[in-house]
């Protein structure tokens, strides 16, 4: 079986033929990925439904823009995903902004069933809490990093960074929430 980057290059090239399976497989490979960091960086599975959804109209509709020599599929698609987040926080920070909504400041809740203890639910919570408190790039690069599994010279493609301003920025993040754990004692 072709690895993962490979395998969505030849997907992307199949369905810029028309090939709308290709669409399914692709959902079935990055769908999970997007969803994730959709929900983490606008902080509401709702939010993540959006992106998801947005993000694979997007590929479907350009899927015939893509060009390998330019990079992998796996960024192009990332690429279209950070854009369309980062539409949504805007369009979420305008309606607050106008009075039309409340800025998100509660985290989702994303424990998979009723057997997980209160202090780990409430730990979970925080570290989402303290995700969403980070800057937008720190928190995008470290997204796609965790929940995409991408790496840094991935990401930097993706964020139109360098490898090493990607580290940074991770690493930042990640020190931003050791720091914020040892805080509020989750650590």
């Amino acid at each position: 079986m072709p690895d993962k980057t490979n395998q969505t290059d030849a997907l992307l090239r199949q369905l810029a033929d028309g090939n709308r399976g290709a669409l399914d497989q692709l959902w079935a490979l990055h769908g999970g990925a997007i969803h994730g960091i959709g929900m983490r960086f606008l902080g509401t599975a709702d939010a993540g439904e959006d992106v998801l959804q947005e993000a694979f109209v997007k590929i479907w509709q350009s899927a015939y823009r893509f060009d390998p020599n330019r990079g992998t599929g796996t960024a192009w698609i990332f690429t279209i995903v950070r854009n369309v987040a980062r539409d949504h926080l805007r369009r979420q920070r305008l309606r607050w902004l106008v009075g039309l909504d409340a800025l998100v400041t509660e985290p989702v809740d994303t424990a998979p069933d009723q057997s997980v203890q209160v202090d780990d639910r409430a730990k979970l919570r925080q570290v989402q809490a303290d995700i969403l408190d980070l800057p937008d790039r720190q928190r995008m690069a470290l997204l796609l990093s965790a929940t995409a599994g991408l790496d840094t010279h991935e990401i930097g493609t993706i964020m139109g960074s360098s490898q090493g301003a990607v580290e940074q920025l991770i690493v930042r993040a990640r020190r931003r929430l050791r720091a914020r754990m040892k805080e509020t004692g989750h650590e």
